[in-house]
């Protein structure tokens, strides 16, 4: 008799699992997943919890957490600010494909280590993107003029190696570019003199040598740049 209650049993098991993986909006599931996946000694994401019940309401749980901003319905994430929560270890990046709306993303003042994950660079419609003072390795990664509409990178108080990017002068509408004190070395390219809409420059505080390229000069409305202290 054993036997003929094992598939209604499957039956059953499969139903739960299924409970389970729908029990969250992708937003969230992501956002669980990322926080897996780092370090948060400090607790600083306790409140990254899904009430059990499913979610009738279609909206994502994710918008009542802290550090996460929706828009007005709660149906979409456009806003991660992670800065000065304590976390550490190496971010990952494949959680960042679900946030194809995300306008800013701050994960400042904390203590990731690694690589940049490059896949931040798919997020198109990010206009700020704040990853100072954490400790970002290697060289700088590739890709990073699919952020087409970024206005503010603040890269700060890193550890990278290599280059400065020379990618970001192609970013049209970017106003404010901070790498200082980041151990990028080498010229300053002289491609940074092709800024379209450049406003803040900083780059002191990074083991830069030669000259200061003369295309700088075109920066017309640039107002703060300080680009000096090169070795």
């Amino acid at each position: 008799m054993d036997i003929f209650h094992w598939p209604h049993l499957n039956l059953h098991f499969s139903s739960m699992l299924i409970a389970v993986v729908l029990a969250a909006d992708p937003y969230s599931d992501a956002l669980l997943s990322l926080k897996s996946e780092i370090i948060d000694d400090f607790n600083s994401l306790d409140d990254w919890l899904v009430p059990p019940g499913g979610n009738p309401s279609r909206k994502v749980h994710a918008c009542s957490w802290s550090g996460v901003k929706c828009d007005k319905n709660s149906t979409i994430v456009i806003g991660l600010n992670l800065c000065m929560k304590n976390l550490a270890g190496k971010l990952p990046g494949k959680q960042f494909s679900v946030f194809t709306e995300l306008v800013d993303l701050n994960i400042s003042q904390n203590s990731f280590s690694g690589e940049l994950p490059a896949e931040i660079f798919k997020l198109s419609y990010l206009r700020s993107l704040d990853i100072s003072r954490n400790n970002f390795s290697g060289h700088f990664p590739g890709g990073i003029i699919g952020l087409r509409n970024l206005v503010v990178f603040d890269a700060f108080s890193n550890s990278f190696s290599g280059p400065l990017p020379v990618e970001l002068s192609e970013i049209e509408f970017l106003k404010v570019l901070n790498l200082a004190g980041s151990y990028f070395n080498g010229p300053i390219p002289s491609a940074y003199g092709s800024f379209k809409s450049l406003e803040f420059l900083h780059l002191a505080g990074n083991f830069l040598t030669g000259n200061i390229p003369p295309e700088l000069g075109n920066l017309k409305r640039v107002t703060h740049g300080d680009w000096l202290q090169l070795l």
